[in-house]
């Protein structure tokens, strides 16, 4: 997918998709004031897909660690991680599928270092075409990631460790980019 870089003034770099993959989005769907409990997760009920662009906000938390799972199962298992860890000020994909090899269970698969400001909050775009999936985080990192999963897979779910969230998300699906 093509990106839009831009150096801010005081030397900040802001990655973005280009706007014109808006021109693909349809059947806009939006799911707010959702309150996330610690040590639970939290199913979208309305919005999945394995075509879909997915607009996340999550609000300012005390939890350690926070983040969305897509194309999981129907019991929350054997997606695509994307998680935040605030002590540890990183972003990390982590492949969840449950495979044999125990050393290879939860391995991440991308890690970038990211630190929220105070009172900033987590915003997740995340574009999804079938097995690739992009993930821009607050327009400042950017992470790509494979995975490969079962047709019936197309689950998203929220989770938060150490303290609930609040949190909102907008979706939208995407046409096939031959349609432009």
């Amino acid at each position: 997918m093509p990106w839009e870089l831009n150096l801010e003034d005081g030397g900040v770099l802001r990655i973005k998709p280009v706007r014109e993959l808006e021109c693909l989005r349809y059947r806009q769907m939006v799911e707010s004031n959702m309150t996330v409990k610690a040590g639970k997760a939290y199913r979208l009920e309305e919005i999945s897909g394995d075509t879909i662009e997915l607009d996340f906000t999550i609000k300012s938390t005390q939890a350690a660690a926070f983040g969305v799972k897509v194309l999981c199962d129907k019991g929350n298992k054997n997606g695509l991680n994307i998680f935040c860890s605030v002590r540890e000020k990183r972003i990390s994909v982590r492949d969840e599928k449950g495979v044999k090899d125990p050393d290879a269970n939860n391995r991440a698969y991308a890690d970038a270092p990211f630190e929220l400001k105070e009172e900033e909050n987590l915003n997740l775009r995340i574009f999804i075409d079938r097995s690739l999936v992009e993930i821009f985080i607050n327009d400042r990192q950017a992470i790509v990631q494979m995975h490969l999963h079962k047709p019936e897979n197309v689950g998203i779910c929220l989770h938060s460790e150490g303290g609930n969230l609040e949190a909102e998300v907008i979706s939208w699906k995407m046409a096939a980019s031959n349609q432009w």
